[in-house]
């Protein structure tokens, strides 16, 4: 895995976040908002500083090993908004009497 790569995966998984985050609000009834702010601009940025010292000292461990981390954590928010999604699909079905 490259520096690059590892942004990119890093990125993608943050993003996922969001609604990650917000549809599991939803689904526990909370009505507050999520910030993005800081995490999406720091974590992928910080992520890919350390995978870029890794190559540079000769750790190509550690750049898998954060990458795998975030494929993991990615893998887990979907399933968190698979299971908001189904929550709140109930929730509405019971409250529309179907």
């Amino acid at each position: 895995m490259t520096p690059l790569l590892v942004f990119v995966v890093a990125s993608v998984t943050w993003v996922v976040w969001i609604p990650a985050a917000s549809l599991q609000r939803a689904a526990r009834g909370e009505n507050s908002a999520v910030s993005i702010f800081p995490v999406l601009p720091v974590f992928p940025l910080v992520a890919a500083g350390i995978a870029l010292w890794g190559v540079q000292a000769g750790y190509e461990l550690l750049i898998h090993a954060i990458g795998i981390a975030h494929l993991v954590l990615l893998a887990a928010m979907l399933i968190s908004i698979a299971r908001s999604k189904r929550l709140l699909s109930r929730r509405a079905r019971k409250q529309n009497g179907v």
